[in-house]
């Protein structure tokens, strides 16, 4: 299993800043380090979301499960349209409502049942470490 893979899933003929970035996102599913993390910046329009979408339809031959995720409902309907794939808001899939039968909003997170998988989130600038003052804040 090498880059090469990646390169023959790719839609398009690969700029050679993305062939390097298929040999560091081989580099890293073959890594060891269950701790690890793989954060891909660029400008807009350079195929990030593209090469994600390349890299859902190999991760079986690595092994890996993945699940897709974004900050917005749009960004998910996007990665979903490009990888073919289900696609959820990152607040779906990591939080709950802690009673169902309230209509409070409060949510908690859930528990990571998942093993092997990949979680891979687009458009992940969105995202803001600040919680707005909020107490009930998701993020």
């Amino acid at each position: 299993m090498n880059e090469e893979l990646i390169r023959k899933v790719f839609p398009h003929t690969p700029t050679l800043q993305q062939l390097e970035l298929f040999g560091l996102l081989h580099q890293f599913l073959i890594s060891t380090d269950e701790d690890a993390c793989f954060v891909l910046k660029g400008y807009a329009g350079t195929g990030k979301t593209t090469v994600l979408a390349a890299l859902v339809k190999l991760l079986k031959n690595y092994n890996f499960q993945s699940f897709l995720m974004a900050p917005t409902g749009r960004a998910a309907k996007v990665m979903s349209s490009y990888s073919g794939r289900k696609a959820l808001t990152i607040h779906k899939k990591i939080y709950r409502k802690k009673s169902a039968v309230t209509p409070d909003m409060n949510f908690s997170a859930s528990d990571n049942l998942h093993e092997d998988t990949l979680f891979i989130v687009d458009e992940a600038s969105m995202i803001s470490g600040e919680s707005g003052g909020h107490n009930n804040s998701l993020l």
